[in-house]
C-alpha cells in the first residue's frame, strides 16, 4: 500500500497539462490568490489543510492539479465567477487565501481572508489547531521619488499573521462563506528580517517556529507561537550565506538539519550548496554545530536541485544520513577534473560534525552505457532508501547502490535505445 504514493511522487502525472489555455487575466487573478483544502470530514481524521499549487485555469473553472488524488472522488470543478467575489486583492503585494471543504463531492469555498505579501512555498502556511498561521514577504517597491530619480522606494519586509479557522467549522455543511478573523501578528520591519531583507526558508513545528531571510547573511530566527495572540521572534543567530529548506531532526526535534548556499560575508555573492546543523534546544540561544561546504575551492561552483524541491532532499535518521542531489563544476587547472552530477551522501552527526560518505554520479552512468543522446524530458531527482539500497533518480538514468559499501547493483537507462536521428533526440 506504500508504494503508490511513492511513485507518484517520484513520476507526477502531468494529465491535466495542455488541456485548457492559460489566459492572462486569469492568470494574474490566480498569481494573487493562494488555495487550500479542509480534509473531508467523513475520512474520520482532523482537519487537515492541504496547499494546492500549479493550478490550471480554464475562463470558467478552478482545476486542481492530479497530484490531490487522495480525494479521488471530489469534482475538481469551482466556479471562478464566486471566487471573483468572495475574495479580491487590489493590489500585487496582497495574496488571497481561500479555504475549500469537500461538500458532497463538490469543492465549495467556505473562508478567506487577505494577507500583505507573498507565500515562498506550501511551507509558509502550517495550521495548528484552530489557527493558521501565514508567513509572507513584502516585496520591494521601485519608482520615481520626489525629485523625479528613478529609485527605490520602498524595502523588503516580512510579516507572520495568525488567523482563526474557527468560523470554518461552523460552516461545514452550509454554503455561506465567512473572513478568517485575524488573532495575532508580527508585523512587517518588527523582528523577521534585517532591512531589505526576505524570507528564504520557513518551518512551522508545533507551538515553535523557525525562519530564514537573507540579503548578504543568514539571520535564523526562531518563534514563540504558544500564545497565538501574542507570537514572538525569541532567538537570533547570524552566519554566512542562508538556508533553503529546514528539516526538524534529533529527540524532539532539537535539531534542525539544512541545507542551502553558502555567500560572501562582505558582498552576499552565492559560492555554493553547504549543510548546516543547528542546535534549538534552547530557543532564545540557537546555535550553528556544523557546517559543510560542497566547495573545496573558488574554482569550483555547486548547485542542488533540493534548493527549491524539497522532495529532492532525503534524510535518514535511523543511520543519521543525509543524501542530496549534487552538480558540482571544476574550474580548477590542476589536472584533475572534479565535476559531479548526481547524488551525494552525507553522515550527519551532533558531534563530529557533517561529512561526506560517497558520489553516485549520474554521468558516469550514461557514459558506461555509451549513450549519447540527450532531451528535453527529465526524470524528476529522487532518492529512495529500500534494505539498505539506495535508488536514486536524476536527469535520464536510474541507479541503484548498496549504501553501505557504495557499491552500484544497476543502472537504467532510458536513453540507451532511442534513435539518435529523430526528433527531439540530441547526440552530445
Amino acid at each position: 500500500m506504500m508504494e503508490v504514493p511513492i511513485l507518484r511522487e517520484i513520476f507526477p502525472l502531468y494529465l491535466l497539462q495542455g488541456l485548457f489555455s492559460l489566459h492572462f487575466m486569469m492568470s494574474l487573478f490566480m498569481h494573487r490568490m493562494q488555495h487550500f483544502l479542509l480534509q473531508p470530514k467523513d475520512t474520520n481524521m482532523p482537519m487537515k489543510l492541504v496547499y494546492m499549487k500549479n493550478i490550471l485555469i480554464s475562463w470558467d473553472f478552478l482545476l486542481v492539479p492530479v497530484h490531490l488524488m487522495q480525494f479521488p472522488n471530489i469534482s475538481l470543478k469551482v466556479s471562478m465567477s464566486r471566487l471573483k467575489n468572495i475574495c479580491f486583492p487590489k493590489t500585487e503585494n496582497e495574496r488571497c487565501l481561500i479555504l475549500y471543504m469537500n461538500h458532497s463531492s463538490i469543492l465549495l469555498p467556505i473562508t478567506h481572508n487577505i494577507v500583505p505579501g507573498h507565500l515562498l512555498n506550501s511551507y509558509s502556511m502550517d495550521q495548528h489547531g484552530d489557527n493558521l498561521r501565514v508567513a509572507t514577504t513584502n516585496s520591494a517597491q521601485w519608482g520615481l521619488n520626489e525629485h523625479g530619480q528613478y529609485t527605490q522606494i520602498t524595502y523588503n519586509s516580512n510579516q507572520l499573521i495568525i488567523l482563526s479557522l474557527a468560523s470554518a467549522k461552523s460552516m461545514e455543511g452550509s454554503a455561506g462563506v465567512t473572513v478568517m478573523s485575524e488573532v495575532g501578528k508580527i508585523d512587517a520591519n518588527k523582528g523577521i528580517g534585517l532591512k531589505d531583507e526576505k524570507i528564504y526558508a520557513i518551518r512551522f513545528l508545533g507551538n515553535v517556529g523557525f525562519i530564514v531571510t537573507f540579503r548578504q547573511t543568514d539571520p535564523f530566527y526562531t518563534l514563540d507561537l504558544s500564545t497565538p495572540n501574542n507570537p514572538r521572534v525569541i532567538g537570533e543567530l547570524k552566519v554566512s550565506g542562508f538556508s533553503s529548506y529546514l528539516h526538524p531532526i534529533g529527540p524532539d526535534n532539537s535539531l534542525i538539519l539544512a541545507v542551502g548556499q553558502e555567500a560572501d560575508k562582505e558582498t552576499g555573492r552565492i559560492l555554493g550548496v553547504q549543510i548546516s546543523l543547528f542546535d534549538v534546544s534552547k530557543l532564545d540561544e540557537p546555535k550553528l554545530l556544523h557546517r559543510h561546504v560542497i566547495e573545496e575551492s573558488t574554482e569550483q561552483y555547486s548547485s542542488s536541485e533540493s534548493l527549491y524541491d524539497y522532495h529532492a532532499f532525503r534524510y535518514l535518521p535511523l543511520s543519521k544520513a543525509l543524501i542530496l542531489p549534487i552538480s558540482l563544476i571544476d574550474y580548477d587547472n590542476d589536472g584533475v577534473d572534479d565535476s559531479m552530477d548526481g547524488f551525494s551522501v552525507f553522515s550527519v552527526n551532533e558531534i563530529y560534525g557533517i561529512n561526506h560518505m560517497m558520489d553516485i554520479s549520474h554521468i558516469d552512468a550514461v557514459e558506461k552505457e555509451s549513450s549519447r543522446c540527450w532531451y528535453s524530458e527529465l526524470l524528476p531527482t529522487r532518492s529512495l532508501v529500500f534494505s539498505g539500497k539506495l535508488t536514486t533518480i536524476k536527469g535520464h538514468t536510474v541507479i541503484n547502490t548498496d549504501l553501505t559499501s557504495g557499491k552500484e547493483i544497476w543502472t537504467y537507462n532510458p536513453d540507451k535505445n532511442l534513435d539518435t536521428g529523430k526528433e527531439k533526440c540530441f547526440p552530445w
